[in-house]
């Protein structure tokens, strides 16, 4: 014990796991910095495209035309058949989000489906009257209506099926 009753002093030297662990949260400011500057200026140009240039309605106009149509010539509530002659995820999805819950709008692709015998069944069990004709005909429909041109160089018609 020294004299006077003092405790010697002792002095912080870093050691290699203390000047590690520096150099770790040095690292980690500079990317949690680097990460919010970048977050800021993308979420302000996002939102001057959200908010300024977005268009001000979400279905495009063609489509907007087919589906006022399609509702003046088809009964609410009719389940409707989306015939195409190979599956379009995209044209279906946006057809049958247009016209929820007024409509059931049931995908067929190919006319080996439509003839199927679980597909008749069903036709005949739930009296499907209509399909929506996606580049394609149907010998057995009558009454084929077109529809506006959306997408361009796309045939969309709407046709009254036989029971």
């Amino acid at each position: 014990m020294p004299p006077d009753g003092l405790q010697p002093q002792t002095t912080l030297v870093p050691g290699p796991g203390r000047i590690r662990g520096i150099i770790a949260a040095s690292a980690a400011v500079v990317v949690m910095g680097c990460s919010l500057y970048v977050g800021v200026v993308d979420s302000l140009h996002e939102n001057k495209v959200v908010f300024h240039d977005a268009p001000p309605d979400a279905l495009p106009p063609g489509h907007v035309a087919q589906i006022e149509m399609f509702r003046k010539l088809v009964p609410k509530g009719s389940v409707v058949i989306y015939f195409m002659p190979q599956p379009e995820t995209w044209r279906f999805g946006l057809w049958k989000r247009s016209l929820f819950p007024d409509y059931i709008i049931l995908p067929v692709a190919g006319s080996k489906v439509l003839d199927s015998p679980p597909v008749v069944a069903f036709r005949k069990r739930h009296h499907v009257q209509y399909a929506i004709l996606v580049n394609t005909s149907l010998p057995e429909a009558t009454g084929v209506v077109p529809l506006p041109e959306y997408p361009p160089r796309t045939t969309t018609a709407l046709a009254r099926l036989g029971d």
